[in-house]
């Protein structure tokens, strides 16, 4: 056995805390332990040092965490406007859908052009629903059929549930 009694050069020096045996590739004090995957959360509890280092690395890579950046609140920001602006759409389809089933009533009534008022247009507008719609039609019909002494017919479009209200009545359908 020869032992060494001076050191010529040194390339390099490993100082190792822990020794361990050298009988594998991985080794370490404790050889039970197991990998296993972290959350950012349990990184930051456990290992507040690297998170830290992980964190530093991120932003110097032009990465920045998701919280609180500027990036984030502007395109969260944008994303409430562009869901504002559907919303808009969605409203501005189901009124411009419900004006069209309104004036397709107004059409098929007994009321002629020449007979209707402004202010049934304007009931007929404030309408919220086509239901309230057909209920101020119905009224506005009986009233100008009852008027002209024609009979009234209740055949008109494929509901046939004709409802008489009073004037009282349309103006609180009117109103909501």
């Amino acid at each position: 056995m020869k032992r060494v009694t001076k050191i010529l050069r040194v390339e390099s020096v490993d100082v190792v805390r822990d020794p361990a045996t050298t009988t594998s590739l991985r080794e370490s004090k404790d050889q039970d332990t197991k990998e296993t995957a972290m959350t950012l959360e349990e990184l930051k509890a456990k290992h507040p040092e690297l998170y830290a280092q992980v964190v530093k690395e991120g932003r110097d890579a032009g990465l920045e965490e998701a919280k609180g950046d500027e990036k984030t609140k502007q395109l969260e920001q944008e994303l409430a406007e562009e869901k504002a602006k559907v919303a808009g759409f969605e409203s501005a389809a189901k009124d411009a859908e419900r004006q069209s089933e309104v004036a397709k009533l107004l059409k098929e009534s007994q009321i002629p052009e020449d007979a209707r008022t402004e202010q049934l247009a304007e009931s007929l507008e404030k309408a919220k629903t086509v239901e309230d719609a057909k209920a101020i039609l119905g009224v506005a019909e009986a009233q100008y059929l009852k008027a002209a002494g024609k009979p009234r017919s209740d055949e008109r479009g494929s509901s046939g549930d004709q409802k008489t209200m009073t004037v009282e009545e349309t103006a609180r359908v009117v109103k909501g």
